[in-house]
């Protein structure tokens, strides 16, 4: 295992995964741009293959390295994924200095908006809001130049990553809607939003309370630096909100991810709570304790599979499988292959 294998295998107990969605839409805007495929893929530590695995997942790491190497070699932030106009490398840093100066994230959420309507003119966002809720939405004039819905997503999660940075205060999301009928890929919404998501409405949009919006701006220009490193294309794959319950759990399941994972009851009282609760709290967050067990271990053996050479069976023994075959029929059921094959 090589050095850099080593460090993205123990940068985290619980590595997040990307689906195939994001990964195949960014490949083929690198080869409609005229990139090799293939050559950004060996950026990353990934194979031409992998394509062909419409379950599978991805390490975030591995996304981080494909979207930094395309957006470096389009010179787009967006990786030529919407509108008329790139969003040259640099775009994003630019736009973080100019709001990191206002006073609220009232006005710092219109200085980003404005910034991003002179830069594209085709694409534009909008800040509204009613008695209770804000409305931060993204509007196309040509919405055929979207058409897998990768700037949508993309923009909106980005935004909210960094506007809650910018109060240094996660922003819980009321709801989110989107235009489109639901997707394939509707799971990989809960991953990003945890809250409530409605397809085919009449907006894009994500919700939250306008009580935030008159929350003062607190960072400067020396946190700005550390924020910016790996920006913006780590914003999509880390966790939506570390104060989340389903980050707390995620946690707390990490700790005991090579034993037996521990009942619902004993992760209430390790949270000093009930389950009653932790079951609303989840409801609330879009998500069970089964699904996030799932994900936890879906997410570890894929990061064990593509960081290192550990055998396939001594992978279901570290991650709680009392036989290697359950391992196998679990890994198949989450990506529709085998351990084996996705590793090749």
């Amino acid at each position: 295992m090589t050095t850099t294998d080593k460090n993205d295998l123990q940068q985290s107990k619980s590595p997040n995964t990307v689906c195939m969605h994001y990964v195949h839409a960014a490949c083929q805007n690198a080869e409609a741009a005229g990139l090799n495929v293939e050559d950004c893929l060996e950026q990353a530590g990934l194979q031409l293959n992998l394509l062909k695995k419409p379950q599978a997942r991805i390490s975030a790491l591995r996304y981080e390295k494909l979207t930094r190497y395309i957006a470096e070699q389009l010179d787009d932030e967006l990786l030529m994924q919407g509108g008329i106009a790139r969003s040259r490398v640099g775009c994003f840093n630019l736009m973080c200095h100019l709001a990191i100066h206002e006073q609220t994230l009232r006005q710092g959420i219109l200085r980003s908006l404005q910034f991003y309507k002179l830069l594209w003119g085709d694409i534009y966002y909008q800040l509204s809001s009613d008695e209770d809720l804000a409305y931060l939405s993204i509007h196309f004039d040509n919405p055929s130049t979207d058409p897998l819905h990768i700037t949508k997503d993309c923009g909106l999660v980005l935004l909210h990553r960094f506007f809650s940075w910018l109060i240094n205060q996660h922003i819980p999301l009321h709801h989110v809607t989107y235009t489109f009928t639901k997707p394939d890929h509707h799971e990989e919404h809960n991953r990003l939003y945890r809250c409530p998501i409605h397809y085919s409405g009449d907006i894009d949009a994500i919700a939250f309370s306008n009580a935030l919006l008159n929350k003062p701006v607190v960072q400067t220009k020396e946190t700005l630096s550390h924020f910016l490193k790996g920006a913006p294309s780590n914003l999509m794959v880390i966790p939506s909100n570390g104060n989340s319950l389903t980050s707390q759990i995620r946690v707390v399941l990490a700790e005991s991810l090579y034993t037996t994972p521990p009942s619902l009851e004993q992760i209430a009282n390790a949270l000093n709570t009930t389950t009653q609760t932790v079951r609303r709290k989840l409801k609330k967050e879009n998500t069970s304790y089964q699904e996030i067990k799932d994900q936890l271990r879906q997410d570890s053996a894929i990061n064990f599979l593509c960081n290192s050479n550990l055998p396939i069976n001594d992978i279901a023994l570290r991650l709680g499988f009392s036989e290697p075959s359950t391992f196998h029929r679990a890994f198949k059921k989450w990506t529709g292959t085998t351990p084996g094959n996705y590793r090749r």
